[in-house]
């Protein structure tokens, strides 16, 4: 709804520039190094053992090294000022608008250093869900202020300024929140030398992960935006949110196993290691696969509703966006299984690969297909990294070959594809006059066949076995809980 309200006034110009700002700062979000990463594993066992002077060290630490990124975060995004006319490309835009717009968007990134680190000890005390109420509170009070500001005055970088506020007032709010949680923080304990030291280390190693996560998850916009036009951007962003917000969905549930990850690879042998990967993948797939034909089929019908035809992008194009998110969300569990296990040095050769190929690819591709060669380019690198990352993991820690686990891969894909094409089918051969008949019947397509066909060929695997027995378990225990609440609130005499 905000988004249609925001081209409504607007425009899909309008759209792309905010798309585009988003991804350079992501971008320069590498000056972050890795710090917060490094920060929360050295959090985990003073957190465990109720270490608060250690705790306390630490986030002090933290704290000064986010306020030198902030610092450096600026001085790079002011570096970019010369070439944002070229980045943007094609454009109504005056370059001292461009400008303007970049530098309000720079300092609301820069801002967030200040306050945000403190998110990190809530996160790495798994108590986050106490923070919960303050994120869905900033979306809604967003959405409220921003699409008013929008409305009254019709001017972005108003717009732009009051989300800016907002926001800084949300990230203040939440640190103090923090302070009430962790009152010893209030101390001025320091690390020592040598405490940095295995923190410096830390950051080396995950640095490389981290400048090629980035780079390849913010490149995209800059590509589309010199190549094929500031408008190009706008308009893919509308499917990027979509695929984003079930991206956020799909790593709740799959990244909620990661912190029993640790202690699997630790205490288990090779054997269960191997065991509960392919479980884990498994899953990963029956929920990915639904996502993803989901996406094939049903996002041009919602773009229609939501905006308009004049903001669908090409079947062809959908189609590899979405095959592009089950790739990414498929290796889910094998990236969790290898960044647990610690190799991170071993592992920074397939993380230069992976950036090398995508940039790669997607530059040779958008020449010749515009806007399906972005996607198609990343899509190909995607898949290269999956299979060299496969057989890093099985070489290395497993100590066996990655064969099973390749074809197991080339089995998903595959059913993927025939999913994919028999849904497109049934839900062009599916016809109501009710538009809102229609798209329901085609979310059912969308649901019942590929949990058919999933279940018709994984239900005699050990791995289909052990997830229905996880599932089991869970539907007692909720049952289990709602009869023990029911007999609490009615008693018998």
């Amino acid at each position: 709804m905000s988004r249609k309200i925001f081209i409504g006034i607007l425009g899909e110009e309008y759209l792309g520039l905010n798309g585009l700002f988003t991804n350079i700062l992501s971008l320069l979000d590498i000056a972050e190094l890795g710090v917060s990463t490094s920060i929360i594993y050295s959090l985990y066992t003073p957190l465990a053992h109720d270490d608060k002077p250690q705790i306390i060290k630490l986030m002090n630490f933290y704290k000064k090294s986010y306020r030198i990124i902030a610092g450096v975060i600026f001085a790079l995004g002011i570096s970019v000022l010369p070439f944002l006319e070229k980045i943007v490309g094609k454009t109504t835009f005056a370059n001292d608008y461009i400008q303007t717009t970049y530098v309000l968007f720079l300092i609301m990134t820069v801002s967030s250093y200040f306050f945000s680190y403190k998110r990190s000890l809530v996160y790495a005390d798994q108590k986050n869900y106490k923070l919960m109420h303050f994120d869905i509170f900033l979306k809604f009070l967003i959405f409220i202020v921003a699409n008013i500001s929008l409305y009254l005055f019709k001017n972005y970088m108003i717009y732009l300024f009051v989300t800016m506020m907002v926001s800084i007032f949300n990230n203040y709010v939440v640190a103090k929140y923090v302070d009430k949680l962790y009152p010893f923080l209030a101390s001025n304990l320091k690390l020592e030398a040598k405490e940095i030291r295995p923190i410096i280390s830390n950051i080396k190693n995950i640095f490389i992960h981290k400048v090629a996560g980035t780079i390849i998850s913010s490149t995209d916009n800059i590509i589309i935006s010199i190549f094929l036009g500031i408008v190009q951007v706008g308009i893919y962003s509308n499917y990027s949110m979509i695929v984003v917000s079930l991206q956020g969905l799909l790593n709740k549930v799959l990244n909620a196993c990661q912190a029993s990850i640790g202690n699997l690879l630790m205490l288990e042998t090779t054997e269960k290691v191997e065991e509960t990967l392919q479980n884990m993948t498994l899953l990963s797939f029956f929920l990915t696969s639904l996502c993803t034909v989901s996406l094939f089929c049903l996002t041009n019908d919602l773009i229609t509703v939501w905006l308009g035809e004049k903001f669908l992008l090409g079947l062809p194009i959908v189609g590899v966006c979405a095959v592009n998110f089950f790739t990414s969300n498929i290796k889910n569990p094998l990236y969790q299984f290898v960044n647990v296990s610690g190799l991170f040095k071993e592992d920074r050769n397939n993380a230069i690969i992976g950036v090398v190929l995508n940039i790669s690819f997607t530059l040779v591709f958008v020449k010749e297909y515009g806007l399906f060669g972005v996607f198609f380019g990343a899509f190909l690198a995607s898949l290269i990294t999956l299979v060299l990352k496969s057989c890093f993991f099985y070489k290395k820690f497993l100590h066996k070959s990655a064969s099973y686990f390749l074809l197991s891969m080339a089995t998903f894909f595959l059913i993927l594809f025939i999913e994919m094409f028999l849904c497109e089918y049934l839900c062009g051969v599916v016809t109501f006059s009710n538009r809102a008949i229609l798209f329901a019947s085609k979310c059912l397509v969308c649901f019942l066949l590929p949990s058919l066909i999933n279940y018709i060929v994984f239900h005699n695997t050990k791995e289909y076995q052990y997830l229905i027995g996880i599932a089991g378990s869970i539907v007692l225990k909720f049952t289990h809980r709602l009869n023990r609440k029911d007999r609490l609130h009615n008693p018998i005499f």
